[in-house]
């Protein structure tokens, strides 16, 4: 009794009802009462995953919202049953029949559904913490990844930035020319073991390299190497390359391509099977990676691998140079060298060795050699052998060491046409120049330095601050996919919620007999409590017209109805309506007459 009071029910109806129907409202009250307490919290473990992990209202919010919500859901259900809500009907055939609205309890289910995933979430939150915590670990070490390699970029843009300025300040005689940024990697093929020999491939190759060195470069070498000999020699040479080096490879020997990419043949190459070939564009790609100072690659390698090749192996394919690059092939597409018999030296390869240490540009140089081997090969049958260059560089570069020069001459200028230091001025003082050089130096040093201390024990706080905040985070919308990860057991969890949030209401409402005997029994009471006023007021009223037995009262006392509950068609005024058969005129005749006997018309 005390807990349907509790729910807003009438203790005084309840008591006339009968014991089974009291059992029933209050089975249903405390499973009504269960599905709120399972729906307070839920809110409330959606504030706690909502609210900042070691914030000040962290414990604080939970409480409140379960609180809050437990008590508006009590006050509704309060509200329902003392306003009627549920059957509220002063016809006692209509209230016979009522059943509450079935959209009401579908109502009910679905915000039970919903409300049911945070239950669901606390229910399995042991396995979802720690799959949150592997994402959290993963997620800061992308973060810490994606930040490393901004810092990376940003430093080799600097490295690259500093190296030029070294460059600049060596051709202005400012600096002592650093051998370490130069490096070469020079390979020749000569004496293959299933194909024709390149003739002159290692003699040219050691020319090469004698005056790269004498340049100021590191220069690595091999000559008729094996696969795994040349491989473990490129990876070696890539992995030396730094921001702002200058780099240079050479190759001499046999190259195909194939599918758009091309391949140089090492010593061992079966041109059969095509094994032991060294994919070219790999290459490349490794070498734009390292953000050279610019990068010069030489590919005499467009030779037909015997007379009887007829495939597309006889050539290169096209290339696309790496920001500040240029490559360079022996033949255009499609067209091989031209090898003249008893030559010493390959058409290429002498030419640039004629031009290689010359204090010029790139472009200079390349130009001088092209023109050199189409010179030198103009007779042949098939035209002169033309150079196939592809060029993406956007400043000056040269090939020699530079050489310390007295004043702002042509091939310095270019080299200095984007520096801030000259603004265009071809005739500028050394010294002044080199005092701009030295503060454009000083402050890329500085960066580098920030970007250093950024990329250390800096960045890692920051990690760690990252990943604490993801950690404390409620990371909601990962949590429910997670869960869901596994529908059969979310399906399972969730209809049991469900069940025990909406048992209350499904209950009550599938027994209507119960909620009618109560609203019966309540308006029943309503009825009594209005007839003892209705009494207790006639009896004023008579006692007021005692004073005035003189005066003829009105014909018309409502209060001297007998019933004031009575079916409308009982009283006196019903029977007169029902006696008119429609008619005004013999419903006024039928009031007259009544008037007359002294019934009065009630």
């Amino acid at each position: 009794m005390r807990c349907l009071q509790w729910l807003g029910y009438d203790p005084a109806a309840v008591s006339r009802m009968p014991l089974r129907l009291v059992h029933w409202l209050t089975l249903a009250g405390v499973c009504w009462c269960a599905g709120a307490f399972a729906v307070s919290f839920s809110g409330a473990y959606l504030a706690y995953l909502g609210a900042e992990y070691h914030s000040l209202w962290w414990g604080t919010v939970p409480v409140i919202a379960g609180l809050a919500i437990f008590i508006f859901t009590l006050n509704l259900h309060r509200m329902f049953v003392t306003s009627g809500g549920y059957g509220y009907h002063w016809d006692v055939s209509r209230l016979a029949v009522w059943r509450p609205d079935p959209l009401r309890i579908g109502c009910v289910v679905f915000l039970s559904f919903l409300l049911s995933q945070p239950l669901v979430l606390f229910m399995n939150r042991g396995a979802l913490d720690e799959i949150l915590d592997a994402r959290a670990t993963a997620k800061a070490a992308l973060y810490r990844n994606s930040r490393v390699t901004e810092f990376g970029q940003r430093r080799k843009h600097l490295l690259q930035k500093k190296a030029i300025l070294d460059e600049q300040s060596e051709m202005l005689g400012l600096l002592r020319p650093s051998d370490g940024r130069r490096k070469a990697l020079l390979i020749g093929m000569q004496h293959y073991r299933h194909l024709d020999a390149v003739p002159n491939s290692a003699h040219d190759v050691t020319a090469i390299e004698k005056i790269l060195r004498r340049e100021g470069y590191a220069v690595s070498v091999s000559i008729d190497g094996e696969y795994d000999d040349v491989l473990l020699l490129i990876d070696r040479y890539v992995k030396q390359l730094n921001p702002g080096d200058i780099s240079i490879v050479y190759y001499s020997g046999y190259g195909f391509q194939r599918g758009g990419r091309n391949y140089i043949a090492p010593i061992g190459f079966q041109p059969q099977t095509n094994m032991e070939a060294i994919n070219v564009n790999q290459l490349l790609e490794a070498i734009d990676a390292s953000a050279p100072q610019f990068s010069l690659v030489l590919l005499d390698a467009s030779r037909r691998m015997g007379a009887s090749d007829t495939t597309d192996r006889g050539g290169m394919a096209s290339l696309t140079p790496g920001l500040n690059s240029v490559i360079v092939m022996a033949a255009r597409l499609g067209r091989a060298v031209i090898e003249r018999p008893g030559a010493t030296r390959d058409e290429l390869s002498a030419a640039l060795l004629r031009h290689i240490g010359a204090q010029k540009g790139i472009d200079e140089v390349l130009q001088a050699v092209g023109a050199d081997v189409a010179e030198a090969t103009r007779d042949a049958t098939d035209g002169p052998q033309v150079l196939a260059v592809r060029t993406s560089l956007s400043r000056y570069a040269q090939i020699a060491r530079p050489s310390g020069v007295t004043e702002i001459s042509k091939m310095v200028q270019e080299n200095f046409a984007r520096s801030p230091c000259i603004n265009g001025q071809r005739q500028l003082a050394t010294g002044d120049v080199g005092k701009c050089l030295a503060i454009q130096r000083q402050l890329v040093e500085r960066q580098l330095q920030d970007i250093n201390e950024q990329s250390g024990a800096l960045l890692e706080r920051k990690v760690h601050t990252f990943e604490s905040r993801l950690r404390g985070a409620s990371m909601l919308r990962e949590r429910w996919l997670a869960q869901w990860a596994t529908p059969w057991q979310s399906i399972s969890l969730t209809l049991a919620i469900v069940l025990v949030m909406t048992a209350g209401d499904v209950l009550r409402d599938i027994r209507p007999a119960a909620l009618r005997e109560y609203e019966r029994e309540r308006i029943e009471l309503g009825r009594r409590l209005i007839e003892q006023r209705y009494a207790a007021d006639k009896l004023l009223v008579d006692a007021e017209l005692a004073n005035f037995r003189a005066v003829a009262p009105p014909g018309l006392r409502w209060h001297e109805r007998i019933s004031y509950f009575e079916p409308p068609l009982q009283t006196m005024a019903g029977r007169a309506l029902s006696e008119s058969n429609g008619s005004v005129v013999d419903l006024l005749a039928v009031l007259t007459d009544r008037a007359v006997d002294g019934g009065g018309v009630q």
